[in-house]
């Protein structure tokens, strides 16, 4: 009985609310000081829709604020996105950030999931933009589009998906074939829109 009320303590100690923006964080363990925490072990930082969960984090101040936040191998999620990488980058106040190295995204899109596969994401939480490229492909995976590009650009209003270099946009079962170097592709409608048009259309020949 001693030990469980001894880890519930320690556990407490480290949640932490900023009051002036409303940031609560907690961790098994840390380092706590005037310009920089360091928190270790089932680290969860908890601002507006944003929660976002790693092993280890350290937050600094910036310009006397608590904004600056780097983190090892994350997961965030809000009501719409579901995303993680092995490394993560947040300003605090913006609600802007960088998730690198091996980044899955998944967005919910009028309750169809939008999967997204690259080698860096930035996106703005507030105004829920995401940009993202890779050395090689990006890959995205919207019900039966497999679309491909160099970089891509993505708003939850608009619903507009933005592709650029080397894009690609495949679907089997409508027998599309889609090839070009700058295209847009609405995840509501699945309308296309695209530049020096290469398309492919497979149609079934009759007697």
């Amino acid at each position: 009985m001693k030990k469980i009320i001894l880890f519930f303590i320690l556990l407490l100690s480290f949640s932490i609310v900023f009051s002036q923006s409303q940031i609560s964080v907690s961790s098994r363990f840390g380092t706590l000081g005037d310009k920089q925490h360091v928190l270790k072990d089932n680290v969860v930082i908890k601002k507006s829709d944003l929660t976002m969960m790693t092993e280890v984090a350290t937050i600094t101040q910036l310009d006397d604020d608590w904004r600056d936040m780097v983190c090892s191998a994350t997961t965030i999620k809000t009501s719409t996105l579901n995303a993680s990488a092995e490394f993560f980058k947040f300003d605090l106040s913006t609600e802007k950030g960088q998730l690198s190295k091996k980044v899955s995204v998944k967005i919910l899109v009028d309750k169809k999931d939008l999967y997204i596969s690259c080698d860096v994401l930035e996106f703005n939480n507030k105004e829920k933009n995401y940009t993202g490229s890779s050395n090689d492909l990006v890959k995205i995976l919207k019900e039966d589009y497999v679309i491909s590009a160099k970089n891509f650009s993505y708003n939850e209003t608009t619903k507009i998906l933005v592709l650029n270099g080397d894009v690609r946009i495949k679907n089997d079962a409508k027998k599309i074939d889609l090839k070009t170097q700058n295209s847009t592709f609405r995840t509501d409608t699945n309308e296309m829109k695209a530049e020096g048009i290469n398309l492919t259309l497979e149609v079934k020949e009759t007697k």
